[in-house]
């Protein structure tokens, strides 16, 4: 089979599996710092791999990824955090558009946890996180059950979280800075502080297209 068939068929599979959902209306990630800081930036994609993107931020607008929230059965704002992305093989000139989903991805010794997405299969739709959008158009995620006291029961709802932070990550030297050096969007997993210290916190907000 050949690879451009190979990549069509991957784009129909991954259509069926996640984009043929009921979907919210087109909206942009909108993060703006908790400091003194007016700066606006939006949320794009950054390649990392060869299938894998973190979330990288820009204040251009015009270069911000649209994105969709693929809802569930129970609530309309609570879903999968999808957008398509091109895949363009090498040495070809055509590609093909594939859906990819948002997860959050932890990292062992640390409690920051990065945002990554990439293309994902029906079977590996249980792994991916759960987003939501508050009355006040804010993105939040499910914080599960408490289970600091593992003497309550039953144990204590968590609620919608918003442990949004900016961090710094390597990039490719000449890419989007001089340095390599990129801002992408993280999570703090718990309630202290990111022990990356280039963190900062925001608040990341739903711009509907």
């Amino acid at each position: 089979m050949k690879l451009t068939t190979s990549l069509t068929l991957l784009s129909t599979l991954l259509t069926s599996a996640i984009a043929d959902t009921t979907q919210a209306p087109p909206f942009r990630l909108r993060i703006t710092s908790n400091s003194t800081s007016n700066e606006i930036y939006y949320a794009l994609p950054y390649r990392m791999g060869s299938m894998t993107f973190k979330l990288t931020l820009t204040t251009s607008k015009d270069s911000a990824t649209i994105w969709r929230l693929n809802t569930t059965t129970t609530s309309k704002d609570l879903g999968y955090l999808t957008t398509t992305g091109p895949y363009i093989p090498f040495p070809y000139k055509n590609g093909t558009t594939l859906p990819f989903a948002v997860t959050v991805s932890p990292r062992v010794g640390s409690n920051v946890a990065v945002l990554t997405f990439a293309p994902k299969t029906a079977e590996e739709q249980a792994g991916l996180t759960v987003f939501g959008i508050d009355e006040k158009k804010m993105l939040t995620i499910d914080g599960g059950d408490d289970d600091t006291d593992g003497q309550v029961l039953p144990p204590k709802w968590l609620g919608a979280l918003r442990r949004w932070y900016k961090c710094k990550a390597q990039g490719y030297p000449g890419g989007v800075s001089p340095s390599g050096d990129i801002d992408v969007l993280a999570w703090v997993m718990g309630e202290e502080k990111a022990e990356d210290p280039s963190c900062v916190k925001v608040d990341v907000g739903v711009e509907m297209v």
